[in-house]
């Protein structure tokens, strides 16, 4: 079930929101102080509500939201150290025999252009079940994404300028920031094939 884009916003402040009030009223009681400062929360919490009531949304629909939300960092996490591991084996089989710097700066560029065409592969995927609209928001995210990539580089690699070394910085953080985006898009993915359907299979229906 697909949920309100105001929910998934609140989501996460409203159960906060619930831990908070129940640890500040027994701090207050505790007190005897007032407890006047805590009306803004509870207007809010109430206009929450209706909203709630208005679109036939319940409070477990948000405790199943934040559930799913968690799975997806919890995927996040998984993705991360299994990159980690395989990028780990990977140098561990290139750097086995003594190199050049040339053929290591060769070496991080390959690691790099493969990375992307792994990121190519699921921005497409994503695409499959975006609107035109949602597909060139996501394209000028990515777009914005690149200009950070290249500039985290830029400065990455000027550290070492000059330096026969400089390629093999700019391309390993080039690497680094691209499987980021990488686990970060997975994650999304996934929790797309869970709860959307293919465009091209809606239009089947």
């Amino acid at each position: 079930m697909q949920l309100p884009d105001f929910i998934k916003d609140v989501v996460l402040l409203l159960l906060g929101g619930v831990g908070t009030a129940v640890w500040f009223f027994w701090r207050r009681r505790t007190e005897q102080a007032p407890v006047f400062e805590n009306i803004h929360k509870a207007e809010k919490l109430l206009s929450l509500r209706k909203e709630l009531d208005n679109t036939n949304y319940t409070f477990e629909d948000l405790k199943s939201l934040e559930d799913a939300l968690m799975e997806r960092a919890d995927v996040a996490k998984v993705l991360s150290i299994s990159y980690e591991e395989e990028a780990k084996q990977v140098r561990e089989i290139e750097m086995s025999t003594a190199m050049t710097q040339a053929e290591m700066n060769i070496v991080a560029g390959n690691a790099y252009q493969s990375a992307e065409r792994k990121l190519d592969a699921i921005l497409e995927q994503i695409k499959e079940f975006l609107s035109p609209e949602e597909s060139a928001l996501l394209d000028e995210a990515n777009q914005a994404w690149r200009t950070y990539q290249k500039s985290h580089a830029d400065f990455s690699a000027s550290q070492y300028e000059g330096g026969s070394i400089q390629p093999l910085i700019y391309a390993s953080t080039m690497e680094t920031v691209t499987v980021a985006r990488i686990v970060e898009l997975e994650a999304e993915l996934k929790f797309m094939k869970d709860t959307r359907v293919p465009n091209a299979e809606q239009d089947a229906l």
